[in-house]
């Protein structure tokens, strides 16, 4: 059962981390920016 995830290539690794990123950085965006509108 782990073997295909050991034959992933490391590349869908780097993507996913690079969108899981991309996701928290757009909601701390939005987050501050709500902020700011409140103020």
């Amino acid at each position: 059962m782990i073997t295909p995830f050991l034959n992933l290539p490391t590349s869908h690794f780097s993507s996913l981390s690079c969108c899981l990123f991309l996701f928290v950085d757009l909601q701390s965006i939005f987050f501050t920016f709500s902020i700011f509108n409140l103020t």
